[in-house]
Order: C-alpha cells, then structure tokens, then sequence
C-alpha cells in the first residue's frame, strides 16, 4: 500500500527528531521516518510492506497481535504499552 502525503507533512515526519513508524489495520508498515532507518538499521525498502513485528522483540510477537487486534477493534488515544506486563 502506497500513500501520498502532502509535502509539508511529508517534511514535518522527516524533520521529527524520533522514529515515527505508521501501521495499517492488518499490521503492516506503511510509512517511517529516516529516524526509524537510524535506531532500527533497516532501510525503508527492508521495512515498508512488512509486519510491525519486524520492530518487536521476538519474545514479544503473539502478545503485540492480540493487543493490536485489540486496538483496532475499539481505537481510543492511549499512551503506547498502557496496562502491559513485560
């Protein structure tokens, strides 16, 4: 999936100063910053079209399924990890 952003929002993900990684419903990777490039050392041919998961420790993929289906079913603005055990 291809999307087209608009150039100032294009500029203002790329001037961020934290990796910011965009998932559709299904888990994909649709969009990163060169900021995700830098922390994760994937270049974005290596990480568009490819599951989040990718970006999860392994240990930690079953759980982040369910709790991303989990979320797309009752979408709310949440702090990222709230009520999760490690």
């Amino acid at each position: 999936m291809k999307i087209e952003l608009q150039q100032p929002f294009r500029d203002l993900l790329e001037s961020a100063p934290d990796a910011m990684v965009i998932v559709n419903e299904s888990g994909e990777i649709v969009l990163i910053n060169s900021q995700t490039e830098k922390l994760f050392g994937y270049n974005r041919a290596q990480l568009l079209g490819g599951p989040i998961e990718r970006l999860i420790p392994y240990r930690f993929h079953a759980q982040h399924l369910v709790h991303r289906q989990d979320y797309c079913a009752d979408p709310d603005v949440r702090p990222m990890g709230r009520q999760r055990a490690a």
